[in-house]
């Protein structure tokens, strides 16, 4: 009978052992082990992510570097603020060749005021002036030459027209405002 309850004094004391062993010190080991696992995890794909961004970085520049040369050429494509005279003589200019015999090109006062001035940002800003536009000839005339306005890159929008009869037989006046984007150099106002 001595042996019998030895024996399940070993075997109770094994199994109560085993079980602090699992419960105190396996469990809480695998779970420290499963979180290590998910950091490195989490960790290997932010580093696959920042990897794969430093890797496309070049390219991103070279993008970057496209689009200020993009924006720089159209930028200069359009009048300057401090080149807006020269603006002005090749809108009168283009009438001129179409045969209107009197004609008038102006900013704006109001307009030229309120030109942004661009202290720090972009190389340059765009900003709309407005263009008083005058007008005697033959209608015909008058409408070729406002094609030609409209067509102008800088140009984006009528603001008033009006059409008048003019002084001389088969002769009209136009009085108008157009809207045109100009170029503000960085740092300079017009």
């Amino acid at each position: 009978m001595t042996s019998r309850p030895r024996w399940m004094i070993w075997l109770t004391a094994t199994v109560v052992l085993w079980t602090v062993w699992v419960a105190f010190a396996y469990l809480p080991l695998r779970q420290r082990d499963e979180r290590s696992e998910a950091y490195r995890i989490e960790w290997t794909q932010r580093e696959t992510e920042i990897d794969s961004r430093i890797r496309t970085s070049p390219d991103v520049m070279a993008r970057i570097a496209l689009l200020d040369v993009s924006v720089d050429s159209v930028t200069r494509a359009l009048p300057s603020a401090w080149h807006l005279k020269d603006h002005m003589d090749m809108l009168t200019g283009l009438g001129r060749e179409h045969g209107i015999r009197s004609i008038e090109a102006s900013p704006e006062l109001a307009s030229m005021m309120s030109l942004t001035k661009s202290a720090e940002g972009p190389a340059a800003l765009l900003d709309t002036l407005v263009v008083e536009l005058n007008a005697v000839g033959d209608f015909h005339d008058i409408g070729v030459w406002l094609d030609l306005v409209e067509t102008e890159s800088s140009f984006r929008y009528w603001r008033l027209g009006r059409w008048d009869k003019g002084e001389e037989p088969g002769t009209v006046r136009f009085s108008g405002a157009a809207a045109f984007i100009v170029a503000i150099p960085r740092g300079e106002s017009s």
